[in-house]
């Protein structure tokens, strides 16, 4: 299955919780997703993205940027707590339009993965919204697994098993892989977990899956080492533009933000990328990005 997409972007709004686009180490960042964080039932999160861009890209799938002035509105992980978000939203037209869940691989019942992917993927289509699936590579908390996939092959057929799967489902998922890389609560290991992070992609990808959508998360609040690489100049946790289609950050605390006065930013978004991830905390990560598209 071929998607096209043809899309000059152009400037909108900013959200707060900040998700992602790719190539952030080349000099084309495809998209740059904000997410927000508000007071919002246990285990929920929201996030949004709209778009802001400097020149027309065409790309040959579709990798679900929003349309020109508009943002994604999504809820996740637990679907008692988005239902009851939605019945809090009352309005149909409020609705978001991304719903995401939280596994892992293989996680702590892998025999069950399958029928938990099946079944959310059912639940979103009905709800005519646009999935969102996160995959930690652990069992459990902290026990991480990125070496195990990216050196053998004992995951290799749960990993397929979760491509068929996307791929049946015959539209863009969104599919996040190891995300918060970086935070000391994964245990992940540098220069083996984008090894792993590419090997996942090959691996849904050989089952006929290319209708993910990748998505790299950052954890701003843990080491600023995203761009990070070793002796032999390979990126310790990059994988790559050829496999990262959005880059993310998982904001979580106030101190994180500065209001948009204390920044200067100009009402017609001049300088917003910039001026978003300084606010952040993020100073100096923008200087290979400055051609680019983005989103928010």
């Amino acid at each position: 299955m071929n998607y096209q997409v043809k899309s000059p972007l152009r400037k909108t709004g900013v959200g707060s919780r900040i998700y992602c686009g790719p190539s952030i180490l080349s000099s084309v960042l495809l998209g740059f997703l904000i997410c927000f964080s508000l007071s919002l039932p246990s285990g929920l999160w929201l996030f949004a993205a709209a778009s802001y861009a400097q020149m027309p890209v065409e790309v040959s799938r579709d990798i679900l940027e929003p349309p020109d002035g508009y943002v994604y509105h999504g809820a996740s992980p637990y679907a008692s707590d988005v239902d009851a978000y939605i019945a809090a939203l009352g309005d149909p037209s409020l609705y978001p339009s991304v719903e995401g869940i939280h596994l892992a691989v293989p996680g702590t019942r892998p025999q069950s993965l399958e029928q938990v992917v099946t079944d959310f993927l059912e639940r979103v289509k009905e709800a005519g919204r646009i999935p969102h699936l996160s995959f930690a590579m652990s069992i459990g908390d902290g026990e991480a697994v990125d070496d195990v996939i990216a050196r053998t092959t004992r995951y290799d057929g749960l990993i397929r098993a979760v491509g068929r799967i996307i791929r049946d489902y015959a539209a863009p998922v969104f599919v996040r892989i190891g995300f918060e890389f970086n935070g000391p609560w994964n245990g992940y290991n540098q220069g083996l977990y984008p090894i792993a992070f590419r090997r996942f992609v090959d691996l849904l990808r050989e089952e006929g899956a290319h209708n993910i959508v990748t998505i790299w998360c950052y954890e701003p609040n843990s080491p600023g080492d995203f761009d990070a690489v070793g002796p032999d100049g390979e990126p310790l946790w990059y994988p790559g533009d050829e496999y990262v289609d959005w880059f993310g950050l998982d904001l979580f605390y106030h101190s994180c933000f500065t209001s948009v006065a204390s920044v200067g930013m100009s009402s017609d978004g001049d300088g917003l990328v910039e001026e978003v991830l300084q606010a952040a905390g993020w100073e100096g990560c923008t200087s290979h990005n400055t051609s680019a598209r983005y989103a928010f």
